[in-house]
């Protein structure tokens, strides 16, 4: 396992990065994710929050174990978790594919949650 920021994260922790500046664009989703090209326009862009929220790997898209109560619950927590910390109510969220392209999550089961 590869960690870049910090420590594996425990089951009811997740990671807030504040204050991020965009710099680069990037190319490919999971093991093909790859820096594309420095983009000056990125520069003055700023993010004021990333909140980081770990998945789970199944073994495909189909594995039973993601609908047992114990995996809906712990994504639930993980998600409270993560997006309690910023109170504005005009704040958009963007999940993309949590835990759905490169670790086999279901994407209708991730949207009910």
């Amino acid at each position: 396992m590869t960690v870049f920021l910090c420590a594996p994260m425990g089951k009811r922790e997740a990671v807030i990065v504040s204050n991020t500046v965009i710099y680069s664009r990037y190319k490919g989703y999971g093991s093909t994710f790859a820096f594309h090209e420095r983009d000056s326009t990125y520069l003055s862009q700023k993010t004021s929050l990333v909140t980081c929220i770990d998945a789970i790997r199944f073994k495909d898209p189909q594995d039973t174990e993601q609908y047992t109560m114990r995996m809906i619950q712990r994504e639930i927590s993980k998600s409270y978790i993560g997006f309690k910390v910023d109170t504005d109510p005009s704040r958009k969220i963007a999940s993309g594919k949590w835990g759905c392209g490169a670790f086999n999550g279901n994407k209708y089961l991730k949207l009910l949650i």
